[in-house]
């Protein structure tokens, strides 16, 4: 059973449905946090997971969904184990879905202050009272090419489960292609295959995410490949391959609109841990934003965004 609350009022409205049952229905009005609590009256053997949530999670033993305290729940961490997502009912009936790899799933922001990308998207929208529900299909290490044994199936892959067999996609902002271009570096099991990739791999495997985006009539908005100087990404070839990506990514038209994240991205000296080489390409809070701030979303604002004529 997993019982569901809105956290800012915790105590005062909860659900508890059986897995397979239809749930019960409870407002939510504006923008709330969620916290899920699922139970398990027998093991699970090894639990399905996302590893960088940037949420906290904390677990227990036995069975503690009715208690008042939270004494019982002295183990945390931050991934979160089991639950997908959760579906919300309401005015907004049309989706954006926020596609890739570490930068969409907000590794490097702040834990519990929901600050990746995708939540400041969320935040924009609501503030410009433009219902648009955001879904985060982010997936830290997540390859466009390959599949890796930490990170998931590559982004086309799992394409059509994460974003087209959404309810009510709309849009997808697709981002990716670090992870192709500097796991060739790396010398470790999890991000194996990792085989060096050319520009012209790296375009096809955007046009196919592309071409099943535009299939259902989705609005594919690209964004640029973030800078790797100064991360254990960083490399001559690299960069070479990147800088040929991104100029089709500006060019070509395939894309309905792009986002310049390479341009609005910090530069090698602000990516952290704050050593003389940083472990990933991800920015950290307050970067994490890979747009300026303006007062009009993304999809309309002529500053980020490079309209196809």
């Amino acid at each position: 059973m997993i019982a569901a609350l809105p956290a800012a009022m915790a105590g005062s409205v909860s659900v508890a449905t059986p897995a397979s049952a239809e749930p019960y229905g409870t407002h939510w009005a504006g923008a709330w946090s969620a916290a899920a609590q699922p139970y398990f009256a027998k093991p699970t053997g090894p639990a399905t997971f996302h590893q960088f949530a940037t949420a906290t999670a904390y677990t227990a033993d036995g069975d503690h969904r009715f208690d008042v305290r939270d004494k019982a729940f002295a183990d945390a961490g931050q991934s979160r184990y089991f639950l997908s997502g959760i579906d919300v009912t309401g005015a907004s009936q049309a989706a954006v879905v926020t596609f890739g790899d570490s930068i969409t799933d907000g590794v490097g922001s702040t834990p519990d202050t929901d600050n990746r990308y995708p939540d400041e998207l969320a935040e924009r929208l609501v503030a410009a009272h433009r219902p648009l529900t955001v879904l985060n299909a982010g997936i830290g290490g997540n390859k466009v090419l390959n599949d890796s044994g930490c990170f998931g199936e590559s982004q086309p892959a799992r394409f059509q489960r994460d974003v087209l067999d959404q309810p009510g996609v709309r849009t997808v902002i697709l981002q990716g292609g670090l992870n192709d271009l500097g796991a060739p570096l790396l010398n470790h099991d999890c991000v194996r295959p990792n085989p060096r990739v050319t520009a012209e791999q790296l375009i096809e495997g955007f046009k196919t995410l592309i071409n099943a985006a535009h299939t259902r009539r989705i609005t594919a908005i690209g964004t640029t490949i973030t800078p790797m100087r100064g991360s254990i990404f960083d490399s001559d070839e690299g960069e070479r391959v990147r800088d040929a990506v991104n100029e089709w990514i500006h060019t070509s038209g395939a894309y309905d609109a792009v986002v310049d994240f390479d341009r609005s991205s910090p530069t090698e000296t602000t990516y952290a841990p704050a050593t003389t080489r940083a472990t990933t390409c991800t920015p950290t809070t307050p970067a994490i934003r890979p747009w300026p701030r303006p007062s009009t979303c993304p999809p309309s604002d002529p500053t980020t965004l490079q309209e196809r004529s």
